[in-house]
Formats: structure tokens, sequence, C-alpha cells
């Protein structure tokens, strides 16, 4: 490689000593001196270079007249392109167009310069004037083929193809600029526009399903193209760099920063509303919160532009050289923080050979750090992720309107950001089916998991999913104390946050016997049955039983803030239970999100961590910490503040993204439209399980009538004993649990009514004795 540099070097130094040369010639140029004989007879009197300069630009010029100094300053260029590894992308191209304007300028000069009469072989081209004599002999044949309309018209369109093969990257890019300047003009005027409509009187709601139905339509339905994402363009290699010629590498930015903004009607209302995602979703007399409340963060319009990236480019290939790697860039993504270039490396270079370098390139490109991606998953190039200049912040509102088709369809969607070239990163949690975050302070895992809490709260209703929040700090969670999805107060007593663990099993465990009953494998399917079907599979003898099986389960999501303080207070306890739930419940319908800054192996234990496919790692302080929740190094390198990397489940392929970012105002909006609703409705269930947990005995005053009540009737039934004591579901499950831990009636055996142990005749022996 080091020979075929000095080899180009060389080559570049005799072009340059050449068109210098022919530069110094043309300039001091005289008619006096040239080979003619209507000339004077001295040669060189007045040219710099003497007589060969005399006799080198006379004869250029005669031939080709002016478009002489365009070749001389050509050979310069190419020349110094030579001697300073200047690689020219597209040089096939590019010659190709420098060959057409070679040929059409001549004739335009002749067109400019001459007249149609003289245009004969017998016309004698004056030196410096015209195309010289090929643009003579060019035009003489022009006008008698097409004629003199034909010519102009066919050296206008040479000259402006000429012109494009020969600068189209710069013109493209050009393009590029003018669009994102008027789409950020649009995107402007859109949002005063709907300022100034906001401020007008408000109109009704629309009525339901709007929200997902509108999401529905298909492309040529929708009025607004939100789902159209410039960064979804798949971009394919050119013939040129299959050929493995050095072409100009293809960027793919995440935006054209408002050039495909959706345009805003002027006289549809309706049309207005589906830009900002609908709005509402309702079920029964509860609406999903809308779109609205959140806030639209706009790209900056400065950053870097394609030639930064391009130079970028040239430095990452130029710093590899360096290092006797031979790397081409093949394509650049640029993300919301982060911008991937793609090389291909040549064949022999080992792909161990360019992750050492990560450092030195760092330092080259002035960055903090970079990630080398070696190799691409499905793919024959690395990838170099380069920090940006300036961030872009993500929000939930954005992810919302892009892939709020994508999260129709799901039944927990998790809004988590974009990856690398700008795609809405959207996770179904029902399908994870749980999930561990870790990172460092000031990472952003806060950020995120207040961005999951959102996701859900906009998007699905108490009746579809019921939040348990574990909140050791007590101040994470404390906005959320009264939305309606909880099923009990936000709990930062660790015993007690331990103690749900346990009962989240124990309502695994009756599930799973509803569901055997039933005869379904999962919590959608046996949503899906409703009320008639699944008496009708149940058979039961008499209402009673029937009763006592719930016709529709929500999801249950528990969500611990700090999940190594919970290991502290009680690590066996906690383990066994976080174990149980990963390895079963995802099938009915319970889900654990856990998140850490501390992701040591006492924490993410090898259990635990072989159990929870699905992870997310922030920022943390050493490769240690990376490897422990991701099994590889990486996390290190991120730049923090909602910098992360995902690992889906049932992949081991990491995909790094900016994370979602909500404000404290956004949340406070949210929580406040949903407490306007009602406010939460806790489940005594759970109460009265902390209690027993703690020791103590929850006594009832009905507990004595509940049990003869039982005895009598001989039927272990909590629905018997709402009838007969006229009291809720709740209070009578829990006399029902207490009789069981008594001994008078049996386990909990599904859609069947327990088992009574005793006689009405023993209990009153007991009780008298008692």
């Amino acid at each position: 490689m080091a020979d075929r540099a000095r080899g180009r070097f060389i080559a570049g130094l005799v072009l340059i000593a050449i068109g210098a040369f022919l530069v110094t010639s043309l300039v001091t140029h005289s008619p006096q001196e040239g080979p003619f004989p209507d000339y004077v007879a001295e040669a060189g009197a007045g040219n710099a270079c003497g007589a060969a300069g005399a006799y080198v630009s006379a004869y250029a010029l005669a031939l080709v007249g002016w478009t002489a100094y365009l070749l001389a300053a050509i050979v310069v260029i190419t020349g110094l392109q030579l001697a300073l590894s200047i690689q020219v992308s597209g040089p096939v191209m590019r010659s190709i167009g420098l060959g057409i304007i070679a040929v059409a300028t001549p004739v335009a000069l002749a067109l400019l310069n001459a007249s149609p009469a003289s245009t004969g072989v017998a016309y004698r081209a004056e030196p410096g004037l015209g195309g010289g004599v090929v643009g003579v002999l060019l035009t003489a044949q022009l006008y008698r083929g097409v004629g003199p309309l034909g010519t102009v018209i066919l050296v206008v369109f040479g000259v402006c193809v000429g012109a494009f093969l020969l600068a189209g990257a710069e013109l493209a890019a050009l393009y590029e600029r003018w669009a994102a300047l008027m789409g950020g003009a649009r995107r402007a005027l859109a949002q005063r526009l709907r300022a100034w409509r906001q401020r007008g009187p408000k109109r009704a709601e629309e009525p339901l399903d709007r929200h997902w139905r509108e999401l529905e339509r298909g492309p040529d339905e929708q009025p607004v193209p939100e789902d159209q994402a410039p960064a979804e363009r798949r971009v394919v290699e050119s013939d040129e760099a299959r050929r493995g010629e050095p072409v100009e590498p293809e960027v793919v930015t995440r935006y054209s920063r408002g050039a495909e903004s959706p345009e805003v009607p002027d006289d549809d209302e309706d049309e207005l509303d589906l830009y900002e995602f609908a709005e509402r979703l309702e079920a029964g007399d509860y609406s999903l919160p809308p779109v609205t409340l959140l806030h639209e963060f706009l790209s900056p319009e400065v950053g870097e532009d394609e030639t930064e990236i391009r130079d970028k480019g040239r430095v990452l290939e130029r710093t590899l050289g360096e290092f006797r790697v031979e790397a081409r860039v093949v394509r650049v993504r640029r993300g919301p923080v982060i911008t991937m270039y793609e090389l291909s490396l040549a064949p022999g270079t080992k792909v161990s050979k360019v992750e050492s370098l990560s450092d030195d390139l760092a330092i080259a490109l002035k960055a903090p750090n970079v990630r080398i991606v070696a190799p691409l998953p499905g793919k024959n190039t690395v990838g170099i992720e380069v920090p940006n200049t300036e961030r872009e912040l993500v929000g939930v509102r954005e992810l919302m309107e892009e892939a709020g088709k994508k999260a129709a369809g799901m039944a927990i969607p998790l809004f988590l950001g974009k990856d690398t070239g700008g795609n809405p990163l959207v996770l179904d949690l029902a399908t994870c089916p749980h999930l561990l975050v870790a990172g460092a302070t000031g990472s952003g895992k806060s950020v995120a998991i207040s961005a999951m809490i959102s996701s859900i709260l906009m998007t699905r209703t108490p009746e579809q999913v019921q939040l348990l929040l574990v909140d050791p700090k007590s101040v994470e969670f404390s906005q959320y104390a009264q939305l309606p999805h909880l099923m009990c107060p936000v709990l930062s007593d660790m015993k007690k946050a331990a103690s749900v663990l346990k009962w989240a099993c124990k309502k695994m465990d009756e599930r799973y016997s509803v569901l055997s009953s039933v005869g379904v494998r999962d919590l959608k399917s046996y949503n899906e049955l409703g009320e008639e079907e699944v008496i009708r599979r149940l058979d039961p003898d008499g209402d009673a039983i029937v009763d006592d099986v719930p016709f529709h389960m929500p999801h249950i999501v528990i969500i611990v803030d700090e999940f190594g303080e919970l290991m502290m207070v009680a690590a066996k306890e906690v383990e066994g239970s976080v174990i149980r739930l990963s390895q079963k419940a995802r099938a009915v319908g319970i889900h654990l999100i856990c998140a850490t800054q501390r992701p040591s192996v006492d924490v993410i234990t090898g259990l635990i961590k072989s159990n929870l496919p699905a992870r997310i790692a922030f920022q943390v302080s050493s490769k240690v910490d990376s490897r422990t929740i991701l099994d590889r190094n990486g996390a290190e390198l991120l730049l923090g503040r909602g910098d992360m990397l995902l690992l889906p489940p049932g992949t081991s392929r990491l995909v790094r993204a900016q994370g979602s970012y909500v404000t404290e105002e956004e949340v406070e909006a949210v929580v406040q439209y949903l407490e306007s609703q009602g406010g939460p409705q806790f489940r005594a269930e759970l109460r009265e399980y902390h209690a027993q947990q703690e020791g103590g005995e929850f006594s009832d005053d009905l507990y004595d009538d509940a049990v003869r009540v039982i005895l009598e009737s001989q039927r272990g039934s909590v629905s018997l004993l709402q009838r007969r004591l006229s009291i809720g579901y709740s209070r009578a499950a829990r006399l029902i649990d207490m009789m069981a831990e008594a001994g008078v009636v049996g386990p909990y055996r599904g859609s069947q009514a327990r088992r009574v142990l005793m006689s009405l005749d023993e209990w009153d022996k007991a009780h008298a004795g008692a």
C-alpha cells in the first residue's frame, strides 16, 4: 500500500508540473508567437516558458480556443488530488461529464465568436478566439446535420449534463439543503397555524375508537402521512461500489429536517386533529389522554450537514490508512445522537485490527469516544458510531405520531426512543415479557422509566393494564400516587415490596388455574373468549361457582425503580419470587420492569439474568458492569443522557438508541388528566396480604357469620358470601382466605368452589371449646 501511495504522489507532482507549464504558457501567450506562417518568426520572444511554451500555447489555442484554459486547470486539479490523496467520489461518472464538457465547450465558444457562413474547413481559427479548429469543425458538422437551433439545443444540453455528472453529489447536497430550509419554513408556519387555532373555541370530542381507527387506515386513506418516515428509506449500493470502484458514501439522515413535514390543512379541522395523533380512545366512560398534553421537541436547525459528515468519513479512511487498514466508507446513517459510518474493509484485513483502533479514531475525529460494531449483523461491513456535535431530543409524542399504527397492535407498547437511523423503537412488553434496566447516576435511567410509564398511561386503560410501583427513594414515582391504574399505593417500604412479589406469584398460580379450567394457554386468548364462552366452557353447577371467576383479567406490570435496594433487604425471597415470575408469568399477563444503578453480580444474579432476556443498558462506569448487564463490553462507551443499548428478546444483537425524553410537566399533565376521571381503586387483598406477611391477624367482624354460611351450604364460594352477607368481592375473598388458613376450607381450585373440610357441628365444638 505504501508503494501505491508513493506512486500516486509522484504522478500527482508530474501532473502539477505539466499543468503549471500549460497555465503559464497560456497566460503569457502573445499572438506574435507560434508556428503559423502569418505570425512573426521569432518564437518565444514574449512567452514566460520560452519557445516550447509559445509553440504549446499556440497549438492549444488554435485547436480548442479558450477551452485550453479549462483543460490546463483540470490537469492541475487532478495532480493536486493525487498528490494529497484526496479521494474522488464517482470517478467514472465525473470523467464522462468532463469529456462531455470538453466537447461541448469548444462548440459553444465557436457559436459565440464565429458566423455560420464562415464555419467551413477553410476557415482559419485564430488562436485565443472561439473554440479553435475543433470547435469550428464540430459546429460546421452540427449546422449541416441539425441546423442552427438544433445545434444550440444540443450544446446547452451537453453542458448541463456534463456539469451535473461532474458535480452531481454537490448539486444533490445543495438541493437537500434547500429542501430542508423550505421544510423548516413549512413547519414553522404549521406551528403558528396550530397555535392560532388552539386559541379559538374548543370543539366537541370525536366519538369512540378514533385513536386507533384513524391509525389503521391504509396509506391512501391517511390524510397526513405520519408513518412515512424518511429514516425508513433503504439505500442500495451502486454498481460502482459492487465493482470495487471508490464511490461517495450514501448519507441517510434521520429526518430531512422538516423537508417532509406533513402539510397542515387550511380549511379542515378534522385533518389537523389527525396530525395530532387522533387524540382519543374511549372505553366506556374512560378516555385516554390526548397526545397534545405532551411536548413537541423540534430538531435543531443547525448541526452537521452532509459536507461535515463526509469530511468525517474521509478522516476515518485516512486514519485507518495510517495504521495500514485499507477501508472505504460505503454508507452513513445519521441518528439523533450518533452517526453510523459503515466501512468496507479490503480483503485480508482482520476485523480485530479495526476494533483495537477505537481510541485512535476518537482522537482523529475529536470525539469523546467512538464505538465499533464489527461486523454489522447480516452485512459484510464494519460500523463505527461517532457522536454528533449536537444532540436531538426524542419525545414520546414524536414516537407516538410516527409509530402509532405499529403500537396499536401491541398489548403493552413502550416507546423507548429512536435507533441510530432515526427509526422509532417501540417494544411490546407482553412479548419481552420482562425488562431489566441498568445505568449509572445521570445516564437517563429514571427518565426512561418515566417514559415507559407514560407510554402505558397514554395508550392503555386501567381495565387493560394495572400497575404496581416500587420506589425506594420515595421521590421517583410520587407523581403517580393517584393514578387509576394503581393496584396499591406506591411502595417505598422494601419489606412490603418483597411481599408484593410473593403476592404476584400467588396471583400467577390462581390465573394459571383459571386458564387451565377454561382450556386456553394465555391471557390474550382468555380475554377474547367473553363471558358467555367462559360460562359455556366451565359448565358450572349453579351461578355461584361462575361468579367466582373473572371474565376479564388485566395485565399487571410491576416496576421496581431500584432493584438493588430490594435485593439488599430480602435477597433470597426476592430472588425466588423474581425467578418464578420471570419463568412462568408471561402467559398470565404479569410482567416485571426492574431498574438498578448498580448492575453487580450480587444484584443481578445469574439466575435472574438468564430469565430476563430483554435488557437495556445506559452508560455504566466500567466494562465489568457492561458485561454484567449485556454479557459484553460497550455500555461503558455510551454518552449518557439517554444514550442506551437495547438487547431485544430472542437475539444477541445489540441495538443502540437514544431514549425517549419526558419532562415532569408532561407527566404532571397526563396524571392530572387521568385523575380527573377518577382516583385509584386499591386492591384490598394486597393490603390484607401485607398484614398477613407482617405476622398480624387480620380480623373481621363477619368472620363467624361467614363460616356458618359456608358450613351450612358446604360450598366454599366467594359469591355465596357476597349474596348472603351483602358484602363486596374483596372482603368475601379475604374471608375465604382466612377460612383456608384456619383449615375450614381447602385450597383454591380455580373455577370450582373450595372443598369444605369440616361440618358445622365440628366448628361449634371447636368454637365452644375455645
